[in-house]
């Protein structure tokens, strides 16, 4: 993968820091005012290339050039990814297996700890989150760092099993000129304005959006985007699962839920979401379902650089690239909301579209290497060191990322900033249950494709591609149970 998607905010005051000043120099003070600087390790991490394909000036790589200037006895190495982009999940289980894995990596999700704990891969961090930061002077515990709705989405049982500096999220991204050739003046922010303004740009000749149908990565927007559709039309099931108006469904909520007949496809919401797609495929590129991002031509990313389609889904992650296109003029906005005049499922409010929030960009994990290595100490130290606010900026910025700190601002030239302004609005509004599906894992998600690909192509009906849903999320009910423990 040519990202790492797992995988998008407290006070503004500036705080006293003890390694740094500014984010411009950084300033070393004497290595005994440093906590941890008398310790000896030697850290491996496996960053999903989140420190190491940086293409802006570098605060990330800044970042680890002051912990390395501080922390003189701890060797700190960012282990090379496999030549092969398409292994990194392989070697990644390979290693964890064997029990070589760095201390520190980077799992395909944030979920993805979860479905591993009976295998004893990754430590429970819950210990370290309730402890002070030593480099925040005032700071209790150092999950105070991060934005309310981040501790959240990062939690399982109420327990870290991983932890992130920095959010994403998926969007639209959209072509100005093609917007303003086709009369449209203003973004959509209803499902049948969206519609009309698709209707809009296929008449004046342009393909109206680029969609990936054909992609199966676990984890991608693609993948994804059926949570964002359910959360426009299942806000009530929604409601009842968690006997709450706001609260995310958790994983054992949705498995107890598919268990007990509480979540089932063939309730008239979750047709709706699936109806939704099935009005939006009819202007997505032709033969979308057999296009993945892998595709070198024909994917929507490079479709919309090329100004082959008006607009394409993806997630925050595009915006490099789409920077070093000097004539593109392009925006980002939400999945449009649903309204009674579209729909009869809609309901009143804003109902959130984000696929990822606060663990969709780089989460990170800390592995049993850490226990066997005798590096723990170590390792906490530096995952204190990344989680005060000044550094999750520093991390942040570079990657077209957002900081998790609460009230760190985005970063970036002006252009990227008012992007990463409407990707932070996303983040803070996620899906209620993206969460929960995406821990379901990877087969879930690669065999949901398969069915909006053959439903949106009409090889299957409505009902048919209901049935087939059922029987997968009943699948992937009794699997997660046993990581879930039937909770």
């Amino acid at each position: 993968m040519k990202r790492m998607i797992r995988s998008v905010i407290g006070s503004s005051a500036v705080l006293s820091l003890v390694a740094f000043g500014t984010l411009g120099a950084v300033k070393v003070p004497a290595a005994k005012s440093v906590p941890g600087a008398h310790l000896k390790a030697h850290l491996k991490v496996f960053d999903w290339l989140c420190f190491s394909q940086n293409s802006a000036p570098g605060f990330a790589s800044t970042v680890l050039k002051s912990y390395r200037k501080t922390h003189p006895g701890i060797r700190l190495t960012i282990v090379p990814p496999p030549t092969n982009a398409s292994n990194f999940v392989l070697w990644e289980n390979t290693v964890l297996a064997e029990g070589t894995a760095p201390q520190i990596i980077a799992p395909p999700v944030a979920m993805e700890p979860w479905q591993d704990i009976p295998r004893h891969w990754y430590m429970n961090l819950t210990g370290l989150m309730n402890a002070p930061d030593p480099y925040v002077p005032g700071n209790h515990h150092l999950y105070g760092l991060f934005a309310p709705k981040v501790r959240q989405e990062l939690q399982f049982h109420r327990q870290y099993w991983s932890i992130a500096w920095s959010g994403q999220d998926a969007g639209i991204w959209y072509n100005k000129t093609d917007f303003r050739k086709a009369g449209i003046h203003q973004v959509p922010t209803t499902w049948g304005q969206f519609l009309q303004d698709m209707r809009k740009l296929k008449q004046i000749g342009v393909i109206p959006m680029g969609f990936d149908l054909g992609d199966t990565v676990y984890g991608d927007p693609i993948p994804s985007v059926m949570a964002a559709l359910e959360s426009l039309t299942m806000q009530p099931i929604f409601n009842q699962l968690t006997h709450s108006q706001t609260k995310l469904v958790t994983v054992p909520e949705l498995v107890r839920a598919i268990d007990t007949g509480a979540f089932r496809t063939t309730n008239p919401r979750y047709e709706a979401a699936w109806k939704l797609l099935k009005a939006w495929s009819a202007y997505f590129e032709p033969g979308a379902a057999g296009v993945g991002t892998g595709s070198a031509t024909n994917n929507s990313q490079t479709m919309f650089e090329r100004g082959k389609v008006a607009m394409f889904y993806a997630g925050s992650y595009v915006i490099p690239a789409l920077n070093k296109m000097p004539d593109l003029n392009y925006g980002v906005f939400p999945i449009p909301q649903l309204t009674k005049k579209t729909s009869s499922a809609a309901t009143p409010g804003y109902h959130g579209t984000g696929v990822w929030g606060g663990w969709g960009a780089c989460p990170f994990a800390v592995t049993s290497t850490a226990k066997t290595t005798h590096t723990a100490a170590a390792v906490d130290n530096f995952i204190q060191y990344l989680s005060v606010p000044k550094n999750q900026e520093r991390f942040a910025w570079d990657s077209g990322y957002v900081s998790n700190a609460p009230g760190t601002p985005v970063g970036g030239p002006p252009k990227t900033r008012a992007l990463l302004e409407t990707v932070r609005y996303i983040m803070d509004h996620p899906s209620r249950i993206s969460e929960a599906e995406t821990a379901l894992g990877p087969g879930f998600e690669q065999s949901q494709v398969k069915v909006m690909q053959s439903y949106v192509d009409g090889q299957l009906s409505l009902g048919q591609a209901m049935s087939q849903m059922e029987n997968l999320f009943r699948q992937a009910a009794l699997q997660t149970k046993t990581w879930v423990g039937g909770q």
